[in-house]
């Protein structure tokens, strides 16, 4: 897991610098997927180019990684961005959503995260969202772990 983050990270390093988004990393060394390692990029990569997105200049990514028991490996990405509301919150897994202008005008075509669901729950996994109006987004995943 963390070398994929690793490489998404420095992928994503100009957008970062960009909005002067500081990043803190607690992924625990045991945090080993069973999973397509391309499907895991591809979900990461998106979850952070929505904190991305979605955050304020000077803002803080918080990303975390951890076995949540012999049988499966947590993996959480949130933001201080803007958040979202209930109702929006609600639709973000089940079909196409409008997607939302970023912080800084940036655009989206609304597919990622329901692409995102598709690829984690191919892999025998589950995908959530938290988050609250104004005080930002929680991307999660869990994926069975790797031994």
């Amino acid at each position: 897991m963390i070398d994929i983050l690793n490489r998404e990270l420095l992928h994503m390093e100009d957008k970062l610098k960009q909005k002067n988004i500081t990043t803190k990393i607690n992924v625990a060394i045991n945090a080993v997927a069973h999973a397509d390692p391309n499907s895991v990029r591809i979900v990461v990569h998106n979850f952070l180019t929505n904190a991305i997105k979605f955050s304020n200049r000077n803002g803080l990514i918080e990303i975390s990684a951890w076995l949540e028991d012999d049988e499966s490996v947590s993996f959480c990405l949130k933001d201080n961005g803007v958040g979202m509301r209930p109702e929006y919150l609600s639709t973000l897994f089940k079909s196409q959503v409008t997607s939302a202008t970023g912080t800084e005008n940036e655009s989206g075509t609304g597919m990622g995260l329901l692409f995102c669901k598709d690829l984690i729950e191919k892999q025998k996994g589950k995908i959530w969202a938290k988050s609250a109006l104004g005080r930002g987004t929680e991307l999660c995943f869990m994926l069975p772990a790797g031994h």
